[in-house]
């Protein structure tokens, strides 16, 4: 077989112009294969195929995907940036280590159940202290809350 990808030797091959006009090959009849693709989306459902769904299904079905894979990680986003535009003061006037806060929550965007289970804790825990704290209201100290056996 010649370079040309014709078959038959005898013929001499394409020029490099040519070849860049040759002719496709014709694509799979997708009904050949049992199934239809574009033809079915408008017919009513009682003549689609079973497993053919409408164009609203498909992106409502898509957009459902995307939120739960995406609800996670935005969910640790917002903590984490929460947590990073908190003033060090006060962090540690509610005694709350906000690098170590921090860290966790960036550690968890990766680890997806982990993840939400510390950036809600941060949320309904310790954000609310730290809010607290930044409009005035100092907490007890963490130790003095704390009785101590004798």
């Amino acid at each position: 077989m010649c370079w040309s990808g014709r078959g038959d030797l005898n013929s001499r091959p394409l020029l490099p112009k040519q070849v860049r006009y040759q002719a496709a090959p014709r694509p799979v009849d997708r009904a050949d294969l049992g199934h239809t693709i574009g033809a079915a989306r408008g017919a009513p459902a009682a003549d689609r195929p079973v497993g053919q769904t409408g164009i609203v299904s498909d992106f409502l079905a898509m957009f459902g995907v995307l939120l739960v894979a995406a609800a996670p990680l935005a969910l640790s986003v917002f903590a984490l940036l929460d947590a990073a535009r908190r003033p060090a003061w006060a962090w540690s006037l509610a005694e709350r280590p906000q690098a170590m806060w921090m860290a966790m929550i960036l550690l968890g965007t990766f680890l997806s159940v982990l993840g939400v289970g510390l950036s809600l804790w941060y949320l309904l825990k310790v954000r609310p202290v730290i809010s607290a704290v930044e409009n005035g209201v100092i907490p007890p100290s963490r130790s003095e809350s704390r009785p101590i056996d004798p």
